[in-house]
């Protein structure tokens, strides 16, 4: 039985720190490309759908995935995460159930911790689960900005971020969003 949720894999963009001419997400690792890893443990979820959102040289990773069973929205200007996840609106737009933003080209991210993060996102009633890490370099990665109560607050991407924003060492992997 299929679990109440969509999966979006970003995977519109160059990737230019990569210095190559390949879309980031198709550069290997353990002889896969990374968006290979992210969408074999998107798939451990038992998703009703998985939406890739493609940008940048899409046919070249769409020839890469054609054997999966996939849905493509193409993000034709690459505006930030927020505009990415809007491009797959017309697909969502009368869906009853949990969607889970994932990043193409975090390889590394494990069944087990997606799996987790849904359980929460269902036990907690929540709107929106964000998953996170401590990293001691997190240059390049959004940050999470927390209140006072040490509550989720905002993330600020490294571009938009201050001097002491881009000191926290907490940056962001995903997030869950109950529509």
């Amino acid at each position: 039985m299929k679990n109440k949720v969509s999966i979006i894999i970003l995977a519109a963009g160059k990737g230019t720190r990569m210095k190559s001419d390949m879309p980031k997400v198709l550069h290997k690792v353990k002889g896969k490309s990374m968006i290979e890893h992210v969408i074999l443990n998107a798939k451990n979820l038992n998703p009703e759908k998985i939406i890739v959102v493609v940008g940048y040289k899409y046919e070249m990773i769409k020839k890469q995935l054609e054997n999966q069973d996939l849905t493509y929205v193409i993000q034709h200007k690459q505006n930030g995460t927020a505009h990415a996840v809007m491009q797959c609106d017309k697909l969502l737009k009368n869906y009853d159930g949990h969607t889970l933003v994932l990043s193409g080209d975090v390889p590394l991210i494990k069944s087990k911790t997606l799996k987790e993060l849904f359980e929460k996102q269902i036990k907690n009633k929540a709107h929106a689960t964000v998953l996170s890490a401590k990293v001691k370099n997190p240059y390049g990665y959004g940050r999470i900005i927390r209140n006072s109560d040490n509550n989720f607050k905002t993330i600020v991407e490294e571009k938009d971020a201050n001097d002491n924003q881009k000191n926290i060492i907490e940056k962001y992997w995903g997030k869950w969003n109950s529509q």
